[in-house]
């Protein structure tokens, strides 16, 4: 009975190590995205951006073909609308990817121009890690150490106080979080960790006292997310969403969540749940 009882506690052990255990992998802030190195097919290494905002996993065109992975469907292909530009999109089929200590297998990826997706803006990403991928943790980004933690069995915090928790809507694989400027307007927004700026519709920008005719950077008093996480005086872009809702099957949203907000955070997404974390 002895023998039975501590096989049974070494096992319960065991599954309690597995739980906690998270892949920690560092990402590099510079372009004010969550950029982490990968490793492709056991032979090829790239930076990619962990991206709430993408719905699978994208590579970069000129990144493929210079590393010779295979492209698919080259007489054909399909439009992919980004929030700033389109792109002829085709497939590649990957053995293998590993990001930090995780390695995921015979993953089904989508080749694109990622810098036309992005508005021709250089210093782009190789590719992007979407939602078939990062779903399949809980996934934290801690900001100010610039870390990026990987869970697949759910996480201790969740077991102690240290947390604000706050509910999402998802849309196919975006989530949506209301938030609330200057504490009266209160939109949807995407959370978008390969986002550098927060950015808001030209029609939101003039409800909460900004400039909907400027391109550049300015600055709201105050936004918040849920009761309890709030900044003061945080940059932001107004933009056109137009080609992008439409593109996105008329998603209805007034901004989108990006570094220039979330920075001085350490935040979990819990896809399961709906919920995301901000850690105290």
């Amino acid at each position: 009975m002895r023998q039975k009882v501590a096989i049974y506690v070494s096992l319960v052990l065991a599954l309690t190590a597995l739980t906690l255990l998270a892949a920690v992998i560092p990402f590099d802030p510079a372009m004010g995205l969550v950029e982490v190195q990968v490793k492709i097919d056991g032979r090829v290494t790239g930076r990619f951006g962990i991206d709430t905002g993408a719905d699978h996993l994208y590579i970069d065109r000129a990144f493929a073909e210079k590393n010779n992975l295979p492209i698919f469907d080259e007489m054909t292909g399909h439009q992919i609308t980004g929030v700033e530009g389109i792109s002829k999109g085709y497939y590649a089929q990957l053995r293998s990817l590993e990001i930090g200590d995780e390695r995921l297998y015979n993953l089904r990826a989508t080749v694109a121009d990622i810098g036309a997706l992005g508005g021709g803006k250089a210093g782009h990403p190789d590719g992007l890690i979407g939602f078939e991928v990062i779903r399949r943790f809980y996934v934290t980004v801690d900001y100010p150490n610039t870390i990026l933690q990987l869970y697949q069995g759910e996480p201790s915090f969740l077991n102690r106080p240290g947390y604000t928790t706050i509910p999402f809507e998802k849309s196919g694989h975006l989530i949506f979080i209301e938030v609330t400027f200057n504490d009266k307007v209160v939109v949807p927004m995407i959370l978008d960790f390969c986002a550098s700026y927060t950015s808001v519709s030209k029609e939101l920008a003039a409800r909460i006292g900004l400039d909907p005719k400027s391109d550049g950077v300015q600055k709201v008093g105050k936004m918040s997310l849920g009761e309890s996480v709030t900044r003061q005086d945080v940059k932001l872009v107004a933009m056109d969403f137009t080609a992008y809702r439409q593109g996105s099957n008329r998603v209805n949203f007034e901004g989108i969540i990006g570094t220039s907000f979330l920075y001085p955070y350490k935040i979990t997404i819990d896809y399961k749940r709906k919920r995301i974390y901000v850690h105290h």
